[in-house]
């Protein structure tokens, strides 16, 4: 059975981009994204009244020096590969505006790619989520 409910990134974070050449910034170096750093600065559910199958419930919080983005996932169905993985991401410009499809991103195959997306950080993810099984498919889930 195909799934195509995964709809664009129930999430969607309002970030910042900055280039990973300055010198004290941390690049991605396992991840094929790039060597950015987002700074959140809001997040928000998408569509948070469907009964989507997957949920995310997401805030920022601002704590000392750092912000953090803090919630929970809950994943109703098993999430393998017959999902495909679609991001689309905006950006605010120097006046203020959103420009929209700044960065796209569609996959097939969403928890492989995911977890090629994530690179060596995939691991601690997964334990973060409390599954021990690190394969796919990941299993329904309440974080």
């Amino acid at each position: 059975m195909k799934h195509n409910t995964f709809c664009s990134i129930l999430i969607q974070l309002i970030f910042t981009v900055r280039l990973g050449s300055s010198a004290n910034s941390k690049p991605l170096l396992s991840s094929p994204i790039g060597p950015y750093q987002f700074l959140v600065k809001q997040a928000f559910n998408c569509n948070p009244t469907q009964d989507n199958k997957i949920q995310h419930n997401y805030y920022v919080s601002r704590r000392a020096n750092s912000t953090v983005l803090l919630g929970n996932t809950t994943i109703d169905v098993l999430f393998d590969d017959t999902f495909f993985l679609e991001m689309n991401m905006a950006l605010k410009d120097s006046y203020g505006k959103w420009k929209e499809n700044v960065f796209m991103h569609t996959t097939p195959n969403a928890c492989s790619s995911i977890k090629k997306l994530i690179g060596n950080a995939a691991n601690a993810f997964m334990h973060g989520f409390g599954l021990k099984n690190l394969n796919c498919p990941i299993p329904p889930v309440n974080t």
